[in-house]
């Protein structure tokens, strides 16, 4: 037996049926393999070759050099008076 709820929640809280995928998703696959698609038609590798686009785009981390510490006024700072 199927059926419509309509009760005030469901009424208030449908669930889509059917999303549309963003553009760059469109015509890949989540699962190319079952429809004899090469996986570079999945989902994913959209997903991985924009994740390595945009990391080819960032500048390198240059690591920052740390501030000297006083030993001396380290060490006195920390001991119990």
């Amino acid at each position: 037996m199927t059926g419509i709820r309509q009760d005030a929640y469901a009424e208030a809280h449908r669930i889509p049926n059917e999303e549309t995928k963003p553009a760059e998703e469109q015509g890949h696959y989540l699962h190319p393999e079952l429809f004899g698609a090469p996986p570079e038609m999945s989902v994913s590798a959209v997903h991985r070759s924009a994740a390595a686009a945009s990391a080819a785009a960032k500048p390198p981390a240059v690591d920052q050099p740390q501030p000297a510490v006083n030993r001396a006024t380290a060490e006195s700072s920390s001991s119990p008076r």
